[in-house]
């Protein structure tokens, strides 16, 4: 259920990225939330999103935000749930979470820093639809550029693990470690993080 792209993205960033000519800064997790939390969402689209196949995702726009709600159509129980988050400001960040059968893993991945993002968006983002998002995570994907995750469980031996490719250039990398691995860890703020982000999106609906 995982997003295939996101994963292999992550990895060549691991290998590609010794040194970024972008500036590169993981803001605290808590502001993105709160700034969510007071913008006023509405829904825009349901579509297939660049990397999935067969689930679609529905997307809901405010001003400075666009954010895919993943695992939406056709509308069942799925073993994974996820939010991508779009904002210029924050960059894209990806809110995931999986039924590994033993542990529910969760994750936070800035996938795409908003210096780097900048260069992508022609239009504001709460005007695009799916199809104009997915020109520009195609894009960013293509770039293979630098990243960050967060997560309790990785895939090979289920521990926790936070990571920065390249490290050394992460503004904020100190704080936002220890931001997403309470969250990630704690099944109670987890629950609460999802919940605020569908809470946000979908109460004007």
């Amino acid at each position: 259920m995982k997003k295939i792209i996101t994963v292999a993205a992550l990895v060549l960033s691991s290998i590609v990225a010794q040194a970024s000519p972008y500036v590169l800064e993981a803001k605290p997790l808590k502001d993105l939330i709160g700034l969510i939390q007071s913008s006023s969402f509405k829904y825009k689209d349901t579509g297939m999103v660049f990397g999935f196949a067969t689930i679609k995702s529905c997307l809901y726009v405010a001003d400075g935000f666009a954010i895919l709600k993943n695992y939406c159509v056709p509308k069942k129980e799925y073993p994974a749930a996820g939010y991508t988050i779009i904002s210029p400001k924050f960059g894209i960040i990806d809110l995931y979470q999986e039924d590994l059968e033993t542990v529910i893993k969760h994750d936070v991945q800035i996938t795409t820093f908003p210096d780097i993002l900048k260069g992508f968006i022609k239009t504001p983002v709460h005007t695009q639809n799916i199809a104009g998002l997915n020109k520009i995570l195609e894009g960013v994907y293509n770039l293979y550029g630098p990243a960050c995750w967060s997560t309790n469980a990785t895939y090979e031996d289920q521990v926790p693990q936070v990571q920065c490719y390249p490290r050394q250039d992460v503004i904020g990398f100190d704080t936002w470690s220890v931001e997403t691995q309470k969250t990630t860890n704690d099944m109670k703020a987890w629950k609460q993080l999802m919940e605020a982000v569908e809470a946000a999106i979908t109460k004007n609906q």
